[in-house]
């Protein structure tokens, strides 16, 4: 009886330990655990290409001795947040490796009484994505804001939502914020002939670009 306990209990563990086994492998997330005083205790990676030292090189060494100084820091920080608050602590930094800086985001947790799981993200094309699209809209802003023409965006048949400078002085505002203050109802207050601005309205709702109205 005793022995039919322990082979089953051995089957149900060799289950558990292939089936983590199947997630980690699955995993394409790097995992370090660290003790307390933020020793490198552990790791798991799916792409070597994102270690800033192979693994030999740094396991059993302390952060100090292993990253650059803002990060150990910043590491040994967020170990300390994750242990006093028991919780899940996310933070992202940015790390050169081989020369290519690289951009990653950090889930910190305790695991166990005194060490602690990161499980790092890379998310360097999100990041150069972000970036680009910032880039993008701070040209578009600087061309709005700085056309000779007039330039505006507003609801079909609401109030403005944003106008560009010259815009608001070609109807005698002193700022484009007084325009849209003021402004309440285009179709009345900005045309002559009210039924105009609808029947502009119905044209842009057709083919979605008007030129010579």
């Amino acid at each position: 009886m005793k022995f039919k306990l322990k082979k089953d209990l051995l089957t149900e563990l060799k289950k558990v330990q292939s089936r983590n086994d199947a997630f980690m492998s699955a995993n394409p997330d790097t995992m370090f655990l660290f003790s307390k005083e933020g020793i490198f205790e552990d790791c798991h990676y799916a792409d070597s290409a994102l270690l800033y030292v192979s693994a030999e090189q740094f396991i059993g060494k302390h952060v100090k001795s292993v990253l650059p100084e803002d990060l150990a820091i910043l590491t040994l920080n967020k170990i300390a947040e994750a242990q006093e608050k028991r919780a899940l602590v996310v933070y992202d930094y940015r790390l050169e490796v081989n020369g290519k800086p690289l951009y990653f985001e950090a889930r910190m947790s305790p695991c166990g009484k005194d060490s602690f799981l990161a499980v790092v993200r890379d998310i360097t094309d999100q990041k150069n994505f972000e970036d680009k699209l910032k880039e993008s809209e701070t040209q578009y802003r600087n061309i709005f804001e700085n056309a000779i023409e007039g330039i505006y965006r507003s609801f079909p048949d609401g109030p403005f939502l944003i106008v560009n400078p010259t815009f608001a002085k070609m109807f005698g505002y002193n700022s484009p914020d007084e325009m849209i203050r003021m402004i309440t109802d285009i179709n009345s207050q900005l045309y002559a002939a009210p039924e105009d601005r609808m029947s502009l309205t119905k044209i842009i709702k057709k083919q979605e670009r008007v030129t010579g109205f």
